[in-house]
Formats: C-alpha cells, structure tokens, sequence
C-alpha cells in the first residue's frame, strides 16, 4: 500500500518567522559566548595551576630549613655580616663639628 503525504500550508506573518529566526540565532551566539566563557576561565585556571605548582617547586623544602644544626651556623654568618656593615659605616663618615674646609665671609665687609 502507498502512503500519501500530504502538504499543509499555513499563513504566517513575516514577523513570526523573522522572530523563529532571530531566537535561533540568539541561541547559537549564546552558545558561543558560554564557550568562549568556558574557555577564558580554563586557560585561566591552567595558568594559575602552573603558577602555584612553579612557586611549589622553587620553595626550600621545610625538612631542611628546620633542622637545628643549620639555625646556629646561619646565626653565626649574620652576626658577622653585621658587624663588619657597622664598621664600614662608623668608618666611612667623619665626626661632627664644624667643617674646616669652609671659611665662612664676615657680615660687615663685602
């Protein structure tokens, strides 16, 4: 047996299909604008991950920073530093009063 299709027009105004139309096209550039979305805030996760792993991996590892033994030889080393950046600066500037190379003029005369 054959089947007979049968076409049906309908009466539609321009603006309701202008309207299907523009829905349609609004979806597909909402669409895009959640990838576009999606994919800003991926590549900023990706690159903030990076970031924290780098920082992780340029840290001193904790076990040796805290060992006892490596405290008082850092001490050791700081307080000599200290001490010779105060000699050099007692040292390098003289005493104060009043400066020999300066002859000051006398108010009276020209």
């Amino acid at each position: 047996m054959r089947r007979r299709t049968k076409l049906v027009y309908i009466k539609t105004d321009h603006a309701s299909v202008t309207g299907l139309l523009h829905r349609q096209t609004n979806k597909h550039a909402q669409m895009d604008y959640n990838m576009k979305l999606l994919l800003n805030r991926f590549c900023l996760f990706l690159l903030l991950s990076y970031h924290f792993l780098l920082s992780l991996n340029a840290a001193a590892p904790l076990s040796r920073s805290l060992a006892l033994r490596n405290q008082d030889e850092a001490a050791v080393v700081v307080s000599e530093q200290t001490l010779a950046r105060m000699e050099i600066e007692v040292n390098d500037y003289p005493g104060s009063g009043a400066n020999s190379r300066h002859d000051p003029r006398n108010p009276g005369k020209p």
